[in-house]
């Protein structure tokens, strides 16, 4: 095995096999002494992951056992996680929407206590709330990845399918027509 990092090399190295394995694709060892985790990147998935540094966390010690992936291009933060599972997840799962021209996300819960579920298309946003329903119409000077993005950060949201967004759908249809007889 190929021996890469600075901090935690056999650990890094260990990561780095089973990342590259699980979303077929080869990364660069772009670890530094500044630092404190060792990192990987991949250019054109315009990501870097911070590898843990430790199987067992002592943040006295500064051992880690998060991975944190990041966007190279703007450093955005998209995935932080005590699993490699996870960030292969993570990865695959950008990969199959990078392009896409329909994204399905939901939240769990906004600020307001209020569930949310999003189609974004080359078009337009639906935005639905659980009393609300609302639809904009696409900046064109905007990307569909920069749109997911911001959508991703505002309302920390996650993907779903489009059966579980129609699904909501339904539902908050349902619950305005009640609130629209009171």
């Amino acid at each position: 095995m190929k021996k890469i990092g600075i901090h935690n090399p056999e650990l890094s190295s260990k990561f780095l096999k089973l990342i590259e394995e699980g979303v077929k694709r080869k990364f660069v060892d772009v670890s530094w002494g500044n630092d404190l985790l060792d990192s990987i990147m991949n250019e054109e998935l315009d990501i870097q992951i911070y590898i843990p540094n430790a199987e067992v966390e002592d943040l006295e010690e500064e051992e880690f056992t998060d991975f944190q992936i990041s966007t190279i291009s703007n450093d955005e933060i998209l995935l932080e996680t005590k699993s490699v599972e996870e960030v292969i997840k993570f990865i695959n799962d950008r990969e199959e929407n990078r392009g896409k021209k329909i994204v399905y996300l939901k939240t769990v819960k906004l600020a307001n206590n209020i569930a949310s579920a999003i189609k974004i298309t080359e078009k337009g946003v639906l935005y639905v709330t659980e009393i609300e329903i609302s639809i904009s119409e696409q900046d064109e000077t905007e990307t569909m990845e920069e749109i997911v993005a911001w959508y991703r950060k505002e309302f920390n949201v996650e993907d779903c399918s489009k059966a579980d967004f129609d699904a909501f759908y339904i539902d908050a249809v349902k619950n305005i027509n009640e609130l629209s007889k009171l």
